[in-house]
């Protein structure tokens, strides 16, 4: 990343280590944002491993350092080296930490293989075998629901049968919804404006643009606006994704958005959550209106515990309950 492009390297950098106290105000302590390291480094991951398995393996690591050789530099230094960077973001999420984790993994096997004890090592082994069996399960589970149709693969096809082609879909976050297909007019405007700001999506438009089925097919489709401290991301990252989106301001008000023409709304619980929590000014206000007001059309569960798409609600506005 940094030889290929080493300005955005240190801007993304900087972006992230800086963004807690924009979105914010204030800056968290080092420590607490260790805290939060050593949590996902006993998860193991954004698919958590059972605590079980992590805690051995911290079990492990620190036993290595009290009985010290050089060798466990080939550990430490790495780790202390790259946490000194990912420990100073505003939230070290696991997908930061996987270049290190199997360091810590090693080592901390390494250190129960090491451990002293006729039945404190037996026993503690039998228990990290057991783990890696539970891990094993919870492992496979999520890999199996890969093999059927998640939440927002359901959505799109029930959309696609029950609701006209043209209409106005208003969602919340792309990433968390259906994948419909945009209509040929919006998606040929935002192919053009792309080609204008030399965007760098204007081939993905360009393609999408060669094989879409033409006019009369697709949707409308507008996202909730929402600033980047809403999203929790890189002010400039925001902005670069929304040069390329309809965005639509929402408040309690639904009759707003329906003399508008939007007729549908698509929603993430999990996205709606965080802005329920977080009291997102008139967001909040929006979800809640639509809960209590708006007709709620379909709503798809995820099958398994442990999942990678949430529930997805799909809300008419055409007939508000009052």
């Amino acid at each position: 990343y940094f030889v290929i492009t080493p300005a955005e390297f240190w801007k993304d950098l900087g972006g992230n280590i800086q963004i807690y106290s924009n979105l914010s105000g204030h800056e968290p302590s080092y420590f607490s944002r260790m805290g939060v390291v050593i949590w996902r480094f006993l998860h193991l991951g954004d698919v958590q491993a059972p605590l079980l398995l992590g805690s051995l393996c911290g079990l492990g690591f620190f036993y290595s350092l009290l009985r010290w050789e050089k060798k466990h530099l080939l550990a430490i230094v790495p780790i202390v080296t790259y946490l000194l960077i990912v420990g100073g973001y505003h939230h070290p999420a696991a997908g930061y930490l996987l270049q290190v984790m199997p360091l810590f993994v090693i080592w901390g096997v390494h250190g129960l293989f090491s451990l002293q004890g006729k039945i404190l090592k037996p026993a503690v082994l039998l228990a990290l075998f057991g783990a890696i069996g539970w891990n094993c399960w919870v492992g496979g589970s999520y890999a199996y629901s890969f093999t059927v149709k998640d939440t927002r693969t359901l959505g799109k096809e029930w959309i696609e049968q029950n609701i006209p082609a043209g209409s106005k879909v208003l969602i919340d976050s792309k990433v968390n919804s259906p994948p419909l297909l945009m209509s040929h007019a919006q998606l040929q405007k935002f192919s053009d404006k792309a080609i204008e700001l030399n965007h760098y999506k204007k081939e993905y438009l360009a393609l999408q643009l060669e094989v879409h089925p033409g006019p009369g097919q697709g949707y409308e489709i507008l996202t909730l606006k929402r600033d980047f401290r809403q999203i929790g991301s890189l002010e400039h990252q925001v902005e670069a994704i929304q040069q390329l989106q309809d965005l639509q301001e929402v408040s309690g008000d639904l009759k707003a958005l329906k003399k508008l023409g939007i007729r549908y709304v698509l929603t993430n619980d999990s996205v709606a959550l965080g802005s329920l929590l977080s009291q997102d000014p008139g967001i909040a206000d929006f979800y809640r209106a639509l809960e209590k007001d708006a007709k709620l059309l379909q709503a798809f569960e995820p099958r398994f515990r442990i999942h990678h798409a949430g529930a997805i609600r799909i809300y008419q506005l055409s007939t508000l309950k009052k």
